[in-house]
């Protein structure tokens, strides 16, 4: 080893002897030499997370597997009650499974009293896992490597173990998260009994709250049903019922058609005039929107029937330096408006006489425009 400039750590180096129990105990060997250094026999070693003895039985193997499987077993019987199904059963493959089908195949000839014991591990782990006293009814059973009508199932379950391994430590770290938790959460509380009996009534209020709210939503349902019908009675005389027109209209009274859209122009008196935030709220409670123009046709459509000289807010702001409309939509033509230049905080306003929108602070008041679709007729 100094030869390929490399130095044995004796700390971490393990010797073992196996053989029959006659042929260890006659044995005058008690280390071996290696590299000047003097290494101890052992009576176990461990080798890639497997740990042989010294007359390959695996009983020491077994324990530790066993030890090891209930310790993460009582850990996931403690969140169990705060679980689903699914992480319950993601925690039991992931922590006891996947450890048991590990080098599985050592097994072969071990003593059917060592296999029982993993075999209880995992009746354990069922019983955790589906919430159960008994599991009579559960077939969980160890399958042994040398039943070679079972060999394929269990070598598709072990790369299947093997797909999990790689979230064992995201598990892990949640599974101690949630352990620290609950740890937290116990020390709240006086008896496991008291705590049981407080999460027994926090499940059934919330039971009442699902029923409360499953009857809310039938009310809802009946509510929106009444309401369409409301609404379609409205829009009857709305559009179909105005003085002097015997033919259903593409506009409600007080509304401008210009196709494809309809138009209405706010003019109170200057008292009740609003920000644009105010009067963006007035029109979308008139089923409407501040009024949008994509192309020229319709900014000229909003244009036609304003009048005046105080001006109109429309559907135009400053959003991240860049103008948008209400609907998400970014302005095409900065030339529509003076100046161009976006400032944050300010909103466009329309004025008859102009060719060009002009720029403002959205907190000013204005009349404004709404608008939405018209019917077609």
């Amino acid at each position: 080893m100094r030869e390929n400039f490399l130095q044995l750590n004796s700390s971490k180096t393990e010797a073992i002897l196996v053989g029959t129990p006659n042929q260890v105990q006659s044995s005058p060997i008690t280390h071996i030499t290696f590299s000047g250094q003097n290494i101890p026999l052992s009576t176990a070693v461990t080798n890639l997370g497997v740990r042989f003895d010294r007359h390959l039985t695996f009983d020491t193997h077994i324990k530790h597997l066993c030890k090891t499987s209930f310790y993460h077993l009582r850990n996931i019987a403690k969140l169990r009650s705060t679980l689903s199904l699914s992480d319950a059963e993601q925690l039991v493959h992931a922590f006891v499974s996947s450890r048991l089908d590990y080098c599985n195949a050592l097994l072969i000839g071990t003593p059917s009293g060592s296999l029982q014991k993993l075999q209880y591990v995992q009746n354990s782990a069922a019983r955790i896992q589906m919430r159960k006293k008994l599991i009579s009814h559960l077939a969980v059973t160890l399958i042994h490597e040398s039943d070679p009508n079972r060999f394929k199932e269990n070598s598709t379950l072990r790369a299947n173990n093997t797909k999990l391994s790689f979230d064992i430590q995201n598990l892990a770290d949640q599974l101690g998260n949630l352990t620290q938790a609950y740890n937290v959460s116990e020390s709240n509380n006086k008896n496991l009994s008291a705590g049981v009996e407080e999460l027994n009534k926090r499940n059934q209020e919330l039971e009442t709250k699902n029923n409360n709210l499953t009857q809310q939503i039938q009310n809802l349902t009946t509510n929106w049903n009444e309401l369409n019908v409301s609404r379609a009675q409205w829009s009857i005389n709305s559009y179909c019922r105005q003085p002097g027109k015997t033919n259903c209209q593409a506009c409600q009274k007080g509304w401008l058609h210009t196709e494809p859209s309809c138009y209405a122009y706010q003019n109170p008196r200057s008292r009740g005039w609003k920000t644009w935030e105010e009067a963006r709220e007035n029109c979308s409670g008139k089923n409407s929107y501040l009024a949008v123009a994509h192309d020229f046709k319709e900014k000229e459509a909003i244009k036609k029937e304003s009048f005046g000289s105080n001006g109109f807010w429309i559907g135009l702001r400053v959003v991240n330096k860049k103008w948008e409309w209400v609907d998400g939509s970014n302005l095409t033509d900065s030339s529509w408006i003076d100046p161009p230049d976006p400032v944050d905080g300010h909103c466009a306003v329309l004025f008859k006489k102009k060719d060009t929108w002009s720029s403002r602070r959205c907190n000013a008041t204005q009349q404004w425009i709404c608008q939405k679709k018209a019917l077609s007729v």
